[in-house]
């Protein structure tokens, strides 16, 4: 290990006769010292003479190889005449000093001083030279010098030795001289003993006893595993390994952690010095951790399924981290929202399987292991659970949800027409119920066959043609809607013919109307759908054909159909001469366009599209335009107008008529996408992108097609290409996306669609999550992630080369599948947040699934929000009509237009009244204060501009209807947006009851007026087709108001009976429980449980007080108590009832949306709540004191609650 450690002395003496020797001690384990002796003699001319020291010895170097002593000078004494006798021998002895080594605590033994010489090992160099001085004499001192060099090999680095000197003569020695002195820390030594002292599954811990001698002052060990310069190491402090009081052996341990299970390690130990450096390392010491659990089973699926049985298969994991034992497979019943399950949740069923040991032969460890299951129910979601164990237990669970393939579903009978209903182009239909075989009722699809002898066995899910498709086709039928089983259970009549859209996000579904004197065949398919792969279809169809009525002649209908056409004609031939002028302006430097530039012409109101041909072109430069009027501006809107114009438009029909003189379909060549080589690169075969307007890729080198994305550039508020609208990425299309965003040098992504809805993937994860996402020349990060209640924000950083750019994502999450999102607000917050990141002057990218519907209607309010900002007014119709051109089907149906003027109006118009839960105490005086000068209050001021915004009900479903008797008040009837509606089986089936949004679910009361005696039947009948299993009852009833039979009593209703099985009082609630009985043709066939929650009010003189307006805490109970009933029953529409179905129930619900509110958004709007319950009746709130009210209850809901340390 360490070099040799010299001492170098040098002898510094006047004539005579010299010996120099050293002796130096080698200590053995018995703690003795032996000596070795080194001498050199020479004789002098002169007297005999008495040694004497003038000067001490001095130590002139202590090195690591070397000591270095010199003795000055020494002189004769002549007391006799004679001298003191010749100088024979220099003796220096040295030894390792006595007391504490520098290293170790344990004291060092005494030496013993021997003069006797011994062989030496010991180099030994001697120069000798001698100067006389003039004039010699007795009394003079004569001084010449000689020099005696001695080197001594094989000293310890960093250890005290004595080294001793003393002169002898023929006369004797001179007293002797001691120096203590240290050699040099060398490099330190090697750890002894290295071995391993504790052993778990994912760590050793290893044991050693410091170098002895150590060499060097150890400040630190370095523990390696595995070839510690290539692979781990772990340092620790030679203080905390060994400590000086534990004197066990090993003296020193570490633990490793964070190894793997089962696997041998090779370990080594070095110390380091914090001067010397490191050490060379021990001998190599193999170990090996324990047994762990094992990890996750891969691969874990089904590879076969029916109705009622399941395959499942897994392979060995690949941390096996020992040898398996066997596998344990749980089979439950998911339930939605149940999260993480427990390993044996109640009704799992469990199978063991032995793992595969090793017989000599190669084991694959690709090979499946698989179970069948069987015994289980259709259509029904099994969460599979797999662990593998070896001797230390099970290890981590594998999870997959997977179902049962569904069953048909049930339909009994066949649709009806009713009569009446028929008009020229419409005819309406009574839709059948359905029954679940398995699987959960996805839609209704309605269906027109036009030609005779149409066979159901065509009707399959994979064949359900729009109108559109099925004339193209030429299938005879088609599918005119596609309802939502919700919708049929809340209204079973539908009108074919309507000209509405349903459902037509991705796939349009055109309610056309009928041809007047055709012959139609209608029939319903109900479709029970887990995913693509999983559906089942039934089908009713009416036997018979139906003739839409013909309209009665009229002589003023020629003269008017001429009349529009000569208007048309003029109009057509005004579009295209103003057409060619903005062409002409766009194209006047043909030099700069390419292939992504579109002549965006400012049209309105456009008609269907048109082939316009010139018979100088050839067939495949034909250019597709669209017949157009000349620009008349109706549509433009000042923002001082908006509320009452969006209001107006929708309740006279204004907005659909708008939608449907925009084109829809595909309008323009989209030639680059109906190529073989892109095909796969769209995720709708017949959503492509337009030519003209396409977003064009630099080209990958090789490939020619490599310039393809489903994107096109979409005109914002004047910016050509302030938008990218594309399709949510697929897997193969994540490197195209990136490529388009760091060319465009977008900023902004939008997204509006979940990865997966209704079970169906809509747009695969192209982001990273923890890993950096790699791609060719490109480098995609997560920087950070906010989440809100309804989108998430998240920052990626592109590195591109040397290259790096910012990008934002806006993930709004809470749109529903289907349908839009419940309440504006959420949207306009969602637009504000995206509006606060700049766009670099780039692009936004905005994306949903098929990239038409949700993301043209952002488009839409997006550009309308920057147009009314700056000019105080919007033009949605226009500029949907010169966004279609560019990209088809943006904004499809009238939810998501009539949704873009909702926005705006919450966005430029409506005043901000949210208040933050932390401020709320402190702002609700505020907020009541008489205003300036006396004025309105902040909340008199809100409740004004809810007056003045009040919707207006409409009651055209009502014509015709015998409503004498069936209202309290002719003033209150149901609006026809949220009326309810019962099976049009039951005789005199109206019911004066509408529909109410919760903040989370569309349709989640019915409010309802207290029955009168005579339809008490009715309301029953409601209850249970609409399945409630809560009622709420306001405190406004009197006695004959009463509803529900008293404690122990049954009242009958025809084939519903209703019993009453028991009554409670606490805190101001009266609690009934209710046993509903239905019956049919004499036979029981439903029994249901139903809660009756009472609003009693306090007590004042021993009865029971009916104010007009509750307490907030008699109302704050009695939403507590709501709230407990509801949290079991999922999705069942809760009824509420007061006297007159209005001031009661307006109350409640408005609280239950608040509270709701503020638990998910930690802050309260009471307007938004308004707002939003006004929608199914605008009666409800009637006054200053009920909107007050409202204040109060979210107050004492802040201060009973210890949520309210969540909002600080």
């Amino acid at each position: 290990m360490a070099g040799p450690t010299a001492v170098l002395l040098t002898l510094v003496q006047y004539g005579g006769t010299f010996v120099a020797s050293f002796r130096r001690g080698v200590s053995s384990a018995s703690r003795a010292y032996k000596y070795q002796q080194l001498g050199v003699q020479f004789t002098s001319d002169w007297v005999q003479e008495w040694p004497w020291f003038r000067d001490p010895p001095e130590i002139l170097t202590a090195e690591f190889t070397s000591i270095t002593i010199r003795h000055r000078r020494w002189t004769r004494r002549y007391d006799n005449g004679y001298g003191n006798g010749t100088l024979l021998t220099y003796i220096g002895q040295i030894r390792e000093a006595d007391g504490e080594r520098p290293w170790s605590s344990d004291p060092a033994g005494a030496a013993d001083i021997s003069n006797k010489q011994t062989a030496c090992p010991y180099k030994l160099n001697v120069t000798l030279s001698a100067q006389t001085a003039d004039g010699a004499g007795p009394s003079r001192v004569i001084d010449p010098v000689h020099s005696l060099r001695v080197q001594f090999t094989g000293l310890t680095p960093f250890t005290d030795y004595t080294l001793t000197v003393f002169a002898v003569s023929r006369k004797g020695s001179s007293l002797p001289h001691s120096e203590v002195l240290r050699t040099l820390q060398g490099e330190p030594g090697i750890p002894a003993n290295v071995t391993g002292v504790g052993v778990a599954p994912t760590s050793l811990t290893i044991g050693w006893d410091p170098p002895v001698p150590p060499l060097s002052r150890i400040a630190s060990y370095t523990v390696c595993w595995n070839g510690c310069y290539y692979y781990t190491k772990m340092s620790v402090s030679a203080d905390e390994a060994c400590s000086s009081e534990d004197l066990s052996r090993p003296r020193c341990r570490a633990k490793i952690t964070g190894l793997r299970e089962d696997t041998e390690y090779s370990v080594t130990v070095y110390a380091t010095s914090a001067d010397e450096g490191s050490g060379q390392r021990s001998t190599a010491v193999r170990l090996q951790t324990g047994e762990g659990a094992p990890g996750l089973p891969r691969d874990l699926r089904f590879t076969n399924r029916s109705q009622t049985m399941l395959n499942v298969s897994w392979l060995e994991p690949e941390e096996k981290n020992g040898r398996l034992l066997q596998f344990r497979l749980n089979v439950s019943a998911d339930e939605p929202g149940s999260g993480r399950r427990l390993r044996r949740a109640a009704g799992a069923r469990t199978f063991t399987l032995p793992a595969r040991q090793w017989d000599g032969r190669q084991l694959n460890d690709d090979t499946p292991y698989s179970q069948l299951v069987e015994g289980l129910s259709p259509g029904t979601a099994y969460r599979l659970e797999v662990a593998a164990s070896t001797s230390a237990g099970f290890g981590s669970w594998a999870s997959v949800v997977v179902h049962t393939l569904v069953a048909a579903p049930t339909v009994r009978e066949q649709p009806r027409v009713v009569p009446e209903r028929t008009t020229d182009t419409t005819v309406q239909l009574v839709l059948p119920a359905a029954e679940s075989g398995g699987g959960p009722l996805s839609s209704y699809l309605v269906l027109v066959a036009t030609a005779e002898g149409f066979d159901a066995v065509q009707v399959v899910p994979s064949a359900l043609p729009n109108a559109e498709e099925s004339e193209k086709d030429e299938l005879g039928y088609y599918v005119t809607a596609a309802l939502e089983p919700e919708r049929v259970q809340r209204d079973s009549t539908f009108v074919v013919g309507d000209g509405r859209y349903y459902n037509s996000t991705e796939t349009p579904y055109l309610n056309q109307p009928l041809t007047t004197g055709d012959k139609y065949w209608f029939g319903v398919a109900v479709i029970s759908r887990i995913d693509d792969d999983n559906e089942q279809l039934a089908f009713q169809q009416i036997g018979e054909s139906i003739v839409v009525l013909r309209p009665p002649a009229s002589p003023v209908l020629p003269v008017l159909l001429a009349f529009l056409s000569l208007a048309l004609f003029v109009l057509l031939v005004a579009a295209i001469a103003y057409r060619k002028r903005i062409k002409s302006a766009i194209f006047k430097n043909p030099g700069n366009r390419n292939e992504a530039d579109v002549p965006l012409e400012d049209v309105r109101n456009l008609e269907k599209p048109v082939k316009i041909e010139n018979e100088d072109m050839e067939d495949e430069e034909a250019i597709y335009a669209n017949e157009q009027p000349m620009q008349i501006n109706f549509t433009r809107i000042e923002l001082k107008d908006l509320a009452e114009r969006v209001r107006a438009d929708v309740a006279s029909g204004q907005l659909m008529a708008q939608l449907q003189n925009v084109p829809h379909g595909l309008t323009r060549p989209c030639t680059r996408g109906q190529l073989a080589e892109n095909k796969h690169k769209n995720r709708y075969i017949n959503l492509l992108p337009y030519d003209e307007s396409r977003v064009v890729l630099e080209k990958v080198p090789g490939d020619d097609f490599s310039d393809y994305i489903n994107a096109n550039f979409v005109e914002g508020y004047n910016r050509p290409r302030g938008y990218i609208a594309c399709q949510g990425p697929k897997k193969e299309t994540k490197y195209d996306f990136w490529r388009m965003v760091w060319q465009e040098k977008v900023a902004r992504i939008v997204m509006v669609t979940n990865l997966v809805e209704g079970g169906k993937r809509k747009c695969d994860e192209y982001w990273p999550t923890e890993r950096r996402l790699r791609l060719p020349g490109m480098k995609v990060s997560l920087e950070m992630v906010q989440e809100y209640s309804d989108f998430i924000v998240r920052t990626f950083s592109i590195n591109h080369g040397n290259l790096n750019r910012v990008v934002t994502q806006f993930h709004y999450t809470a749109w529903p599948d289907h349908s839009v999102p419940l309440y504006p607000s959420s949207l306009a917050k969602f637009i504000r947040t995206v509006n606060g990141v700049n766009d670099q002057a780039a692009p936004t990218v905005v994306h949903c699934s098929a990239g038409v519907g949700r993301t043209g209607t952002v488009i839409l309010i997006d550009s309308m929000y920057q147009m009314g900002q700056r000019e105080q007014a919007v033009d949605v119709a226009s500029h949907l009509a010169v966004i279609r051109q560019q990209r088809a089907n943006l904004c499809a149906n009238l939810a998501q237009y009539q949704l873009v003027h909702q926005v705006l109006v919450e966005l430029l118009v409506s005043p901000s009244m949210a208040v933050p839960a932390a401020q709320l105490a402190a702002r609700l005086p505020q907020l009541r204060a008489p205003g300036p000068a006396g004025g309105p209050s902040q909340v008199e001021q809100q409740l004004s501009y809810l007056e003045q915004h009040r919707p207006v009900a409409t009651h055209f479903s009502l014509g015709g209807l015998q409503l004498e008797g069936k209202n309290r008040s002719p003033d209150v009837l149901p609006d026809d947006s949220s009326r309810v509606f019962l099976d049009p089986k039951i005789k005199d089936n109206y019911i004066n009851a509408v529909f109410v949004q919760g903040y989370k679910r569309q349709d989640a009361f019915i409010a309802t007026e207290a029955p009168l005696p005579a339809r008490k039947y009715v309301f029953w009948q409601m209850v249970v087709q609409k399945r409630s299993r809560i009622i709420v009852v306001m405190n406004d009833l009197e006695e004959e108001d009463v509803f529900w039979p008293t404690e122990g009593q049954a009242d009958v209703y025809r084939d519903v009976e209703v019993q009453s099985s028991g009554e409670t009082a606490s805190d101001g609630i009266i609690t009934v429980s209710l046993k509903i009985l239905c019956f049919e043709s004499g036979q029981m066939t439903e029994t249901i449980d139903v809660t009756v929650l009472v609003l009693a009010g306090a007590e004042e003189g021993g009865a029971r007080r009916r104010p007009s307006l509750p307490r907030a805490a008699e109302l704050l109970q009695l939403y507590s108590a709501y709230m407990r009933s509801a949290a079991p029953l999922g999705a069942l529409p809760a009824v509420v009832v007061c006297r007159n179905g209005v001031s009661g129930c307006g109350l409640f619900l408005t609280v239950c949306f608040e509270l709701e509110h503020l638990s998910e958004e930690q802050e309260l709007d009471v307007a938004m709540a308004v707002s939003v319950v006004r929608r199914s009746r605008p009666q409800f709130i009637t006054g200053l004191e009920q909107y007050q009210l409202c204040y109060d209850v979210a107050l004492s809901w802040l201060d009973a609650f210890a949520t309210y340390a969540n909002f600080q």
